[in-house]
């Protein structure tokens, strides 16, 4: 049976500086950091903390972004942008955006209609016009529907055309260069005689297929880009049977997961060690919105924020969080059994948070016996007993030390690295600076174009 050991005292630390701000010395601190009671600052982030149920799962930083995050974000897409410009990768990027464009607004567009299944449809897309100088905006799929239907209103219903109409040998399913990229309606009767009628919206839908199938998969093309052969066939296949019905929204899903995985292969590492990402974290750390989070989750600005705290007399709560994180994101998925995983729990606990820890955080007692509680649990998910006092040192480490390290020296210091790199980027290149940046690029709109 697990056993909790207590006595009857513990150390105690709160934060302790000299008034003149005279450099204290190490045993100063240490012997600084022991005092009877918990910090009042502490127990306010208790106060706040409670009942709190955010997900510690979604909790990322923006110093330290995966390729889903660097696509759906404009700031950093920027910057993908421009590097993969420089690597003569532009045609991927721009591949992914048309697709990104085409499937949302083919969503928005067909809402009316039962053809497809519409799961995550958002309702802003990101096109790739545009993005040949570099610049990329977003695109309000909505509008641009919105615009496309009050002209089929304006207009009689017109009769899609089948592609393979416009093929000369119908049997090849896979040539699409015959294929006009705004082909005109005809009459086509089924065989029981009655005429087949859509709408334009499907119409322009399949326009805008056509024209992304001849700009990225055509061999002539200077934006072709290769992807595995039954992709290919697949695409060609979608777009061109007769008995496939209208072009579904998501025709081109398997060509970008392609995309996607040699964007994230090829491209992602050398670009997060880039000074393009440089510049994107510049940008972040030099905004209004950076947050605690964006400091706790990246490693390069996590030592830096160590650094402050351990002169702060304050270290110790950032090695707890860093033990917690770690300890929760190896058990998440682990297939260990309960008693492996509560003995390691209990090392925590016996280190941050029982009586006679030597490292003790000044928890109150009712958040020590929640850790307890939850590490003897035989219902509640383990790798979770840990997730309330992260929250309240989060909490604590921001509300009284995260608006004094974005205004120490070792924040600037951090800073300044990052800026060196890229000058001597510009040193090393002896190129001018790039013609857009990303406040260019926020601030002057790129007139974008979608048949949509």
């Amino acid at each position: 049976m697990l056993k909790i050991f207590k006595k009857t005292g513990r150390g105690r630390r709160e934060d302790h500086r000299k008034e003149d701000g005279t450099k204290v010395s190490d045993d100063q601190r240490k012997a600084s950091c022991h005092h009877d009671g918990p910090p009042a600052p502490l127990i306010d982030s208790e106060k706040a903390c409670e009942g709190a149920k955010d997900s510690l799962e979604t909790s990322r930083s923006r110093l330290s972004k995966n390729l889903l995050e660097i696509l759906s974000e404009k700031s950093s897409l920027c910057y993908f942008v421009q590097f993969l410009e420089e690597r003569k990768g532009l045609p991927l990027i721009k591949f992914w955006l048309d697709v990104e464009s085409f499937r949302t607004s083919a969503q928005v567009c067909d809402g009316g209609f039962k053809y497809f299944s519409t799961p995550n449809c958002h309702t802003k897309s990101t096109s790739s016009e545009g993005c040949d100088d570099v610049s990329c905006i977003s695109v309000d799929s909505v509008s641009i529907c919105s615009e496309r239907l009050d002209d089929a209103r304006d207009s009689d219903d017109v009769q899609l055309t089948k592609m393979t109409d416009y093929i000369e040998n119908p049997h090849v399913l896979t040539n699409l260069c015959d294929i006009p990229e705004k082909p005109g309606s005809r009459n086509e009767e089924s065989p029981d005689g009655k005429i087949r009628k859509t709408t334009k919206v499907q119409t322009c839908i399949a326009t805008d297929a056509v024209r992304i199938f001849r700009k990225y998969f055509m061999t002539n093309s200077p934006y072709a880009i290769d992807i595995p052969a039954h992709v290919h066939a697949k695409i060609s296949l979608a777009l061109c049977t007769e008995d496939c019905g209208p072009v579904s929204p998501y025709c081109f899903e398997d060509a970008q997961k392609c995309v996607f995985t040699r964007l994230e292969g090829e491209h992602l590492n050398d670009f997060l060690d880039s000074v393009f990402y440089s510049k994107y974290c510049v940008d972040v750390l030099t905004g209004d919105a950076l947050q605690l989070r964006d400091i706790l989750y990246s490693e390069s600005a996590l030592f830096y924020f160590l650094e402050f705290l351990e002169q702060e007399c304050m270290r110790d709560y950032l090695d707890f969080w860093v033990s917690a994180t770690n300890f929760r994101r190896q058990f998440r998925e682990s297939q260990m059994v309960h008693a492996d995983v509560q003995s390691d729990a209990m090392v925590l606990y016996e280190k941050y948070f029982s009586l006679q820890a030597n490292t003790s955080l000044q928890f109150s007692d009712a958040v020590r016996f929640h850790i307890e509680e939850r590490i003897c649990s035989q219902t509640e998910p383990i790798f979770t007993c840990f997730d309330h006092p992260v929250r309240i040192v989060e909490h604590f480490l921001a509300t009284n030390y995260f608006g004094g390290f974005i205004k120490s020296q070792l924040f600037y210091k951090y800073l300044s690295e990052l800026l060196n790199r890229i000058q001597e980027h510009k040193r090393h290149t002896g190129q001018r600076r790039h013609r857009k940046t990303f406040s260019d690029c926020s601030a002057a709109g790129i007139s974008t174009q979608n048949t949509l």
